[in-house]
Parts: C-alpha cells; structure tokens; sequence
C-alpha cells in the first residue's frame, strides 16, 4: 500500500533514469549486463516483476510472473534480450488505491519544505470562495491519505463506525481523491503490460 514503485527485480540501481521521474532517484545511472534470470514464480508486486534500464546481454526464461499492478517484464534502452518459456499474468486485480496516492506520498518530503518555508502563505484557487494557507492544504492532504490507509488497514466496518459527522465529509472526500471504485480494482494507469521494451526514459 505505502511502496507503490515496487518492482521485483530491478536490473539498474534506480526506477529511474537521472533527472527522470516523481523524485530524484539520484543523479549517476548503473548500467548492468551479463545478467540470467531463470525458473521460477515473480508475484504480487504494486508495479512491476521485472524492471530496467539500459541493461545488456539479459535471459529471462522460465518464469511465471503474475499479479503486478503495471507490467510483467519492462525494460528500457536494453539491448540484447532474450525471453524465453515465460507466462505472464494475470495481472494484480486487487489494487486498493488510485495513482493520486502515490502521488500524494511522493510529495510529502516537498509539502514539509513548502510548509517550513511558506506555510502562512495563502493561495486562491479558481471558483473558490475563499484563499486557504499552505499549511492547511499540506495538512488536509495528509489527513486524507492517513484516514484512507487506517481504512485500508484495519477492519472496515469499526473503522467507518468511528468517524463522527465532523470527519464524515472528509473522509468522503479522502475515498473520492484515493480509493480505487474500479469493480475489479484494476490500477487507473490506463494501460497493463505484460511485457514492454521500450526506448530509453
């Protein structure tokens, strides 16, 4: 729930690439090669079973890699791969959160900066009555994100029964932003990949 970039095995030391991606991965790129990964299970990942970038000479073979939220096998800028005698899927259908949760985790270490260096700063957003601080916009986030993850995890019904009429609207509020409404909880990202090799980025 909390490591929504999780990926299995990752062939690289980052997500990645330099000056690429929601935070700073960190600036020098490892490029890996001569790697053989074989026989056996990859599952239950929030975004991918394997991961890279710019990784050479790679075998993947006999693998069974099921239940990611993202993709099975993604790769990008590699070069000499070879896939062999691998299922892929199905694919996670028991994803609790949408994208804007992750999103909302990766900008907290931001909103403390904003919050120390500016938070009495006001800001007015269009068709709203009112300007709110910087501090009650980091604070509001961060309630929403705590009261849908103590939902995610505790027992539902005690959890729901113990929000009073005051916490009721922004509870609401934190389902609507975050929780997945999908049936089959399938991820929001729009797409689902069982194996991709793409360019560099």
């Amino acid at each position: 729930l909390q490591q929504r970039f999780f990926a299995i095995i990752e062939l690289g030391n980052k997500q990645f690439e330099a000056r690429q991606g929601p935070v700073d991965f960190g600036r020098e790129d490892i490029h890996i090669s001569d790697i053989s990964i074989k026989n056996g299970a990859l599952g239950l990942t929030s975004h991918h079973g394997i991961h890279g970038a710019f990784a050479r000479n790679v075998i993947i073979s006999g693998l069974n890699i099921l239940n990611f939220d993202v993709g099975g096998i993604q790769c990008n800028g590699c070069k000499e791969m070879l896939i062999e005698n691998c299922d892929i899927g199905p694919q996670n259908i028991d994803i609790p959160v949408l994208g804007r949760y992750v999103h909302g985790r990766i900008m907290l270490s931001r909103l403390r900066y904003l919050v120390d260096e500016y938070g009495d700063e006001t800001i007015k957003f269009a068709n709203r009555l009112e300007a709110v601080s910087v501090k009650t916009l980091a604070d509001r986030l961060i309630e929403q994100m705590d009261m849908v993850y103590n939902y995610l995890t505790s027992d539902d019904d005690d959890y729901l029964d113990n929000i009073d009429e005051d916490d009721m609207e922004r509870w609401l509020k934190a389902k609507e932003l975050f929780l997945n409404p999908s049936e089959y909880q399938h991820g929001d990202g729009g797409v689902v990949y069982g194996i991709l090799l793409n360019s560099r980025g």
